[in-house]
């Protein structure tokens, strides 16, 4: 286990709160940087017995965020806590935990780690070869050397998300039914630096932020009546699955289906602050694919709540709005 201590900057947060892309990459980090703890390695130092430069390539997160914790209540210059423990199956499939707090909040006893209080990511890991390597063998599953990384506690058995995966690969998330679909996907454009350096596929936290933009447009633009940005601005995530099977690299473009609804949350109480009101909850499903050979490369649920200031009756009778229009 690692408990980390953080201070968000400008590098973090930009001039504002914490984003669910930015806390992914933050718990990449620190996954990392528990590989490697008390071994006097850097992670750029993981490697196999040919000498290539491993990496733990995530296969799965599934973050849950409780109200009294939005990302949104993390703001710049706020001293936090980030907790990592991981296990290993086998040579290169890991499991890890993570749990984010403010200083002083998170303690070294696992079991303590509560969802209903911190925000928490499970996460499964398989250790690749890395990109900036040959290209014959990049993403190939290898097997670190010995004492590259630190001592893991062992799984006696696969993790289930490995079984999970390979469902959700075959099957989707086929048991929703969503009225809102997007029959012409969205297309996204990879681009360097912002998204991908030469030579290096995007980080996987970078699908988030894909995701969040592909949204924006699908509520925005390909919706009639469209939803404004008012009320997009009022959406927290308290929840969200993702399956990665693939990656792009710069100068790819990526194909996107959206399928959502809203479920009507008129009345449920926000007992965090009551000053606020629960309006809605948005469910959403993502399928991204290479657009050039149509490879899926991930898919994703999540769970978004609506939650409005009470005097703020312009965003409330949008929100009903929304709801007469969408709502089944």
């Amino acid at each position: 286990m690692l408990i980390e201590k953080i201070e968000l900057t400008m590098s973090h947060v930009n001039l504002g709160n914490l984003k669910e892309k930015d806390l992914l990459i933050m718990f990449g980090n620190s996954l990392l940087r528990h590989l490697v703890v008390d071994t006097n390695k850097k992670p750029s130092e993981i490697k196999d017995s040919n000498g290539f430069l491993l990496y733990p390539a995530y296969y799965m997160t599934h973050l849950k965020v409780p109200l009294n914790k939005t990302l949104n209540t993390f703001k710049l210059w706020d001293s936090i806590n980030i907790g990592v423990d991981v296990s290993s199956f086998g040579s290169n499939i890991l499991e890890s935990q993570y749990i984010l707090g403010l200083n002083g909040e998170i303690s070294d006893k696992k079991e303590t780690w509560d969802s209903n209080m911190f925000p928490t990511m499970s996460a499964g890991n398989i250790m690749v070869i890395d990109a900036s390597e040959n290209a014959v063998v990049s993403d190939q599953l290898s097997i670190p050397i010995k004492g590259c990384l630190a001592p893991l506690s062992k799984l006696k058995k696969p993790p289930f998300s490995l079984q999970k995966a390979l469902s959700i690969k075959n099957n989707l998330y086929s048991h929703n039914n969503h009225q809102l679909k997007n029959i012409d996907p969205i297309i996204y454009s990879i681009f360097p630096i912002k998204d991908a350096i030469p030579n290096k596929h995007m980080i996987f936290a970078n699908f988030i932020e894909i995701m969040d933009v592909s949204e924006y447009e699908f509520f925005t633009k390909r919706l009639v009546p469209a939803i404004s940005d008012k009320v997009l601005e009022t959406l927290y995530v308290v929840e969200r699955e993702t399956f990665y099977y693939g990656n792009s690299y710069y100068g790819e473009e990526l194909e996107i289906y959206i399928k959502a609804s809203f479920k009507n949350s008129y009345g449920e109480n926000n007992y965090i602050n009551p000053e606020e009101l629960i309006r809605a909850r948005l469910f959403i499903e993502f399928e991204i694919y290479q657009k050039s050979t149509f490879n899926l490369l991930v898919v994703s649920f999540a769970e978004k709540v609506i939650i409005i200031p009470k005097n703020n009756s312009e965003i409330i009778n949008e929100v009903r709005s929304i709801l007469d229009s969408y709502l089944v």
